[in-house]
């Protein structure tokens, strides 16, 4: 019995033809997480909604409440790709990741746990689909990293942190930053625990990550592949 529930709001006309395709790529997208963990049932909203989409591909997606996936597609988009692997097979596994940790710890308040949060769904992808990180998980150059982590900490316990800031560019701060740093923190982690894996660690508090963030500031580069 199906888990992801997945529901297509079809009112603008513009996703009847696409239905099949993204309904293939939530069954899919399941099949591929049920072998690594147990998907909690979890509905799929599916929208029209072009302005909330990665520029790149057309696709965006979003975690709002409890069991439930948000994600945004633009018909019009050229790249738009349903197909195995594709963006929206990784934007469903990615979101995912967070409905799981939502069950636990929640996706958090502070920096910290924003950035423990999103490493942990980028490298929940590559576990379930086997995929290279995406463009914004390695937005920032090694050498920039460590000075950019010392940063975070300062500010990682910080509940009224700058979320655009941090994770899309809206300041003086790099594009993507939040999830560049994020997904180096908790690389960096999981190849010092060779044992773990991200579809393991959705109850673990970001605070266990800070030796990690400390390490990268200090210009340990174990984080990056």
């Amino acid at each position: 019995m199906a888990r992801l529930f997945c529901h297509i709001l079809e009112a603008s006309g513009r996703l009847a033809e696409l239905a099949p395709g993204i309904r293939a790529a939530v069954a899919r997208s399941e099949v591929a997480a049920r072998a690594v963990i147990a998907v909690p049932e979890t509905d799929v909203v599916v929208r029209d909604w072009p302005e909330w989409t990665i520029a790149s591909d057309g696709v965006g997606g979003f975690c709002p409440r409890r069991r439930e996936i948000e994600i945004a597609l633009d018909p019009d988009h050229p790249g738009l790709d349903f197909g195995p692997g594709g963006p929206l097979d990784r934007t469903i596994i990615h979101e995912l990741h967070h409905v799981l940790r939502r069950e636990s710890v929640g996706y958090g308040e502070t920096l910290g746990e924003a950035l423990v949060s999103e490493g942990m769904a980028g490298h929940f992808v590559a576990e379930v689909l086997g995929t290279l990180p995406e463009p914004w998980e390695t937005a920032v150059r090694a050498p920039e990293l460590p000075a950019l982590a010392a940063e975070a900490l300062k500010d990682w316990n910080r509940p009224d942190y700058d979320h655009a800031e941090w994770f899309f560019g809206r300041g003086r701060l790099p594009l993507w930053l939040g999830y560049a740093l994020g997904f180096t923190i908790v690389g960096s982690y999981l190849r010092t625990h060779p044992a773990r894996k991200a579809g393991g660690l959705t109850d673990m508090p970001a605070r266990l990550f800070i030796a990690r963030a400390e390490a990268i500031a200090g210009g340990d580069s174990v984080g990056r592949s």
